[in-house]
């Protein structure tokens, strides 16, 4: 039986950037068992160094959940983005 891949992709009308966002940093992970921990620890560690300690628990479990998906239905690497803006943080998981 063959196998079906769905890949959003976010318009370049809407892209992060274009969007007003800065991306403060980027992680590369291999689709393993051992990603979702990693991902979290990352965003913790951005947002400490933001002064956003507050948001930690809840984008970490956002982030945790996002990246599960994508290491069991994508079965590729893993692309974990943090931006922020004035009054707002966004976490990309590709």
């Amino acid at each position: 039986m063959g196998r079906t891949q769905a890949v959003a992709r976010i318009p370049p009308r809407l892209s992060t950037e274009r969007l007003g966002w800065t991306i403060d940093d980027e992680l590369t992970l291999q689709p393993s068992a051992a990603s979702p921990r990693a991902a979290r620890q990352f965003v913790v560690a951005v947002l400490r160094r933001w002064g956003c300690e507050h948001l930690g628990d809840t984008v970490a479990l956002l982030t945790s959940e996002l990246v599960t998906n994508a290491v069991l239905h994508a079965g590729s690497a893993v692309g974990v983005s943090v931006a922020r803006r004035r009054g707002g943080v966004r976490v990309e998981v590709s």
